[in-house]
């Protein structure tokens, strides 16, 4: 049985990343190379919109910001306050760009005595010019840092509240550079004890990327809604609702939802309660299935997984089961995209980076199961 609770273990995270469900309507399929052609053409894009992201004007006057001695630090020291790392990590709300958030001041920030004028002076010893007073938080400094004596950047902080683990409840700023708004965010969230989100709904102007999002998590439901605008054009979007049996969020009852990426749509419609039925009978040893082949091919019966474009049919989305290099060869569960010749190749080359989140995943079953 070590080998099937392996396999069961393998599905469940395999089948994790599938409970995206939308319905298209039937358009021809592509063909085995125009789907291929797209889906690299994807990949490519994909590439290029994420370099944009991150070489925004917006980001980096905040990473030139973030690297000065930090203005609201009331002594040098090692430490510095959250504010300007948090305002950074959140401007693209999907991906951690700030990777030094280490230590922080001993309580949380607060606002309401840190309001004030802050102008960089950079001769003759680098330092912050400070007058308190109004009611926002003005941050002025230079945002190309080969010109250091030039000021052409205003942050304004309209307001910044944050939890005792330096987690942002409202952030609500500005910036500008050469009195072009090049940056708005406006986040209101709440957290867990362990930091993590219970509620999120954020919008970001990153000149000219357009976040918006927000999110949602009972005891009993989740719900999440996000889109990125390309100036007026959506270039992604993805929304999943689901609900669970009990507060303990461990039995899926029902999800919804969708993936898309410019024309291209990940969706995927899943019997959970059927698959779970499946896999209990093999737990239990009381399954129909006498062979991991069976199996399989029973349990992709329940799952209707797609790619398409403009809602023409790209590839199915399939598991299967390949064996690897290994001498004797073992077989192991993966995914596959199914053309419509009927011909399979393995989804990793074309989704790297969504697969290799499972790759590493595997690998951890791999040595946990050894163990067993």
């Amino acid at each position: 049985m070590k080998n099937m609770k392996k396999l069961i273990a393998m599905m469940l995270m395999v089948l994790s990343v599938f409970f995206f469900a939308c319905d298209d309507d039937e358009v021809e399929p592509l063909s085995p190379e125009k789907a291929k052609t797209e889906l690299n053409s994807m990949d490519e894009e994909m590439a290029a919109d994420l370099e944009a992201m991150m070489n925004a004007e917006g980001m980096k006057a905040i990473q030139a910001l973030n690297s000065m001695d930090d203005p609201f630090a009331t002594a040098k020291s090692s430490l510095r306050t959250s504010v300007l790392p948090n305002i950074e990590e959140y401007l693209i709300p999907f991906i951690k760009t700030n990777k030094a958030k280490s230590a922080f001041e001993a309580t949380e920030f607060d606002f309401d005595l840190h309001v004030g004028t802050y102008t960089y002076v950079h001769t003759p010893e680098p330092h912050w010019v400070i007058i308190t007073g109004g009611d926002k938080i003005i941050v002025n400094f230079p945002s190309d840092s080969t010109d250091m004596g030039n000021n052409d950047a205003t942050l304004t902080i309209y307001n910044y509240q944050e939890d005792v683990n330096y987690n942002p409840t409202i952030i609500s700023a500005e910036l500008e550079v050469d009195d072009v708004t090049i940056v708005e965010i406006t986040l209101n969230a709440s957290w867990t004890s362990e930091s993590d989100p219970e509620t999120l709904d954020i919008s970001v102007y990153l000149k000219p990327f357009t976040f918006n999002g927000d999110l949602a998590i009972t005891t009993t439901s989740a719900e999440v809604n996000f889109s990125i605008l390309l100036n007026t054009t959506k270039i992604f979007s993805a929304g999943v609702d689901a609900t669970f049996t009990d507060a303990t969020q461990e039995v899926l009852k029902k999800v919804s939802g969708y993936v898309q990426y410019r024309d291209v749509k990940v969706s995927a419609s899943v019997n959970v309660s059927n698959i779970m039925t499946i896999l209990e009978q093999v737990e239990n040893e009381t399954s129909p299935y006498t062979t991991i082949e069976e199996l399989v091919d029973a349990v992709n019966d329940e799952i209707d997984a797609k790619v398409t474009k403009d809602g023409a049919l790209i590839a199915k989305i399939e598991l299967d089961l390949v064996y690897n290099d290994d001498v004797p060869p073992v077989q192991e569960l993966t995914v596959v995209l199914k053309f419509s010749d009927g011909t399979t190749e393995p989804a990793q080359p074309y989704f790297e980076g969504f697969i290799s989140s499972i790759d590493e995943f595997f690998t951890y079953l791999d040595d946990y199961f050894e163990m067993k």
